[in-house]
């Protein structure tokens, strides 16, 4: 279809509903980063960005055009928040924080695992032929319990199949091991 008979409206509604872009982002991700940074100062900071991603509203008048933001999804491992910030054209017009533990993102899982792998009882876990097998979303204590990740470990054994051996929670705010829960199955042996 040629854009000279598209109507101005619908234009525009598809430069709003765009993809976001490589630059666009980056311009959020820093204006996210530059708003934590200020009453906090660089030194203090420790933040990941889990995600960047397009933000349509619905307009409040209905002939309107919707407005372009940009959601940016931070944990705060120093303050012990997940965060939502929301920018518009590389300034912070809302910040929130997340009322549920946001997914992890992979280097969280892997710098969880490798927190793990520190611990005697889970390098006892891995000398039993015990392996990482999956992530899971701990119960969190108190609401500053921090950056929880759980990971399970198992084995899989001939006739018997896959037996779970541990699962240990790591407080990736604190970069320790906060729990260790070993399989019943492998306490009786």
């Amino acid at each position: 279809m040629r854009q000279d008979y598209m109507a101005n409206a619908t234009l525009q509604l598809r430069e709003v509903a765009a993809p976001l872009r490589k630059p666009e982002e980056r311009r959020a991700v820093k204006a996210v980063v530059r708003s934590l940074a200020e009453p906090a100062g660089e030194e203090g900071l420790r933040l990941r960005v889990l995600w960047a991603e397009v933000r349509i509203d619905k307009p409040a008048k209905p002939r309107a055009l919707p407005t372009r933001l940009v959601s940016v999804a931070v944990v705060d491992y120093g303050h012990r928040q997940n965060l939502e910030f929301l920018v518009d054209g590389g300034r912070v017009v809302q910040r929130r924080e997340l009322p549920y533990q946001p997914p992890f993102h992979r280097e969280e899982v892997e710098e969880a695992v490798d927190i793990a792998q520190r611990d005697e009882r889970v390098r006892r876990v891995l000398k039993m032929g015990g392996a990482f097998d999956s992530v899971f979303s701990p119960e969190a204590e108190t609401a500053t319990s921090g950056r929880l990740v759980g990971l399970r470990y198992a084995v899989s054994r001939k006739r018997r199949g896959f037996e779970p051996l541990a699962r240990v929670v790591v407080n990736l705010s604190e970069g320790s091991v906060g729990a260790f829960h070993e399989s019943s199955t492998e306490r009786g042996r």
